[in-house]
């Protein structure tokens, strides 16, 4: 029974983390923004609750390096929403890349702003793809619409940050940076 009350604690949470992003989305297209202080450290744990049974189903490990940061100024559904695209982007990385062990490695640093990493062991990124990876359209999956990566550094470029992608090249993973720097969120915060 306990069991049971639990699975439904954590479904409600689920159910509530997609109806803010649903409403983020929604608000998305009519204008609105509203940004509050957060933690990216509770932001960065709700994505991945919502990500954990899938990378259990395929035997992805998970490896959490968190530091405790600062609070940001951000829309946090949609910071949620970014976040979870890179946690599903690395792990159907690794899924395609059956080769060695499948880790996923979180991020959460400070070091003139905060910075949250998305590291896979997956398919990497060849050289020639690095430039057009965030161009809309732009896709290297058989059943993808290149929409994805698009939106997410549009997402964090609309509340004050900056994505970045690096990969030592194919089958070597990659690591992708969500960065917020400290001087832009001083200029946000004013």
């Amino acid at each position: 029974m306990t069991d049971l009350r639990e699975e439904s604690t954590e479904l409600a949470k689920k159910i509530q983390l997609i109806k803010d992003v649903v409403s983020m989305q929604q608000n998305y297209t009519k204008g609105a923004e509203f940004k509050e202080l957060i933690m990216p450290i509770e932001v960065l744990d709700k994505a991945l609750i919502m990500q954990l049974e899938a990378l259990a189903r395929h035997d992805i490990k998970v490896v959490k390096n968190f530091k405790i940061t600062s609070p940001i100024l951000a829309q946090q559904s949609k910071l949620i929403h970014v976040l979870l695209n890179l946690i599903k982007n690395a792990k159907e990385s690794m899924v395609a890349n059956p080769q060695g062990v499948k880790v996923l490695t979180l991020e959460l640093e400070e070091d003139n702003g905060v910075r949250i990493k998305v590291t896979d062991t997956g398919a990497g990124i060849a050289q020639e793809n690095m430039d057009k990876i965030f161009v809309h359209g732009f896709t290297t999956k058989t059943k993808g619409h290149g929409f994805g990566l698009h939106y997410c550094a549009n997402a964090i470029t609309e509340m004050g940050g900056r994505l970045s992608v690096s990969s030592d090249g194919k089958n070597k993973g990659a690591t992708f940076t969500v960065h917020f720097d400290s001087a832009n969120q001083k200029k946000e915060a004013v």
